[in-house]
């Protein structure tokens, strides 16, 4: 007995829509972790920070006691807040680490076992904290800038190239501008003559016909 076709394309919309669900299932809901690792990040950290001081100092680039005291100041100071993923102190030794060591994404997740959206969540997060500390720590001694620094005045490679101030930085900024604004009035007034001569010419025609 042949089964109509109406009924055998139902039952493949069946098959279709209950493998879909399948994959669906075991790739959302019913997920094996990847990052199941029992040496979690933060476990790793402790061990860093309470081993060798020269782990420390490998791992990111600074002694403990620098590490602590740049967390505590981060923490007070600029808005660095912990989260339930992740302590504040293991988002700074991962941003440490992965600049310390040129850390690829994938390596990140490895070491400190997070995905990696976590690790680009996080690792902006701090990156925007360190920009905001930077304003604060990196500034010139002199504000006025009149004077070319003694390290640039003493060193062939520099001098007399990079002797620049503030004033003849904005005596060159300012000479450039009417240079380039000559510039624009030259050629907007040839683009202005062209479109007149085009003009002219359509016109002549147009009468003589």
């Amino acid at each position: 007995m042949s089964i109509p076709e109406d009924e055998e394309e139902i039952n493949q919309i069946i098959c279709v829509t209950a493998r879909l669900i399948e994959l669906y299932y075991v790739k959302y809901i019913h997920k094996t972790p990847c990052m199941n690792d029992h040496h979690t990040g933060n476990i790793w950290l402790m061990g860093v920070l309470q081993g060798n001081e020269s782990r420390c100092h490998n791992m990111f680039r600074m002694d403990t006691d620098v590490f602590i005291r740049l967390c505590d100041e981060l923490q007070k100071n600029y808005g660095l807040k912990g989260s339930r993923r992740m302590s504040a102190a293991e988002m700074l030794g991962m941003f440490l680490n992965i600049l310390g060591h040129g850390s690829a994404n994938r390596q990140a997740q490895d070491r400190f076992q997070h995905s990696g959206e976590t690790v680009s969540r996080y690792f902006s997060i701090l990156l925007d904290v360190v920009c905001r500390l930077a304003v604060d720590v990196i500034k010139p001694l002199e504000n006025a800038f009149n004077n070319t620094p003694k390290e640039i005045l003493q060193d062939s490679r520099y001098m007399p190239h990079f002797k620049v101030t503030i004033a003849s930085t904005i005596k060159y900024l300012s000479m450039f501008y009417y240079v380039v604004i000559n510039i624009m009035f030259v050629f907007l007034s040839l683009v202005g003559l062209y479109w007149c001569y085009r003009w002219c010419s359509c016109a002549s025609r147009s009468i003589s016909f």
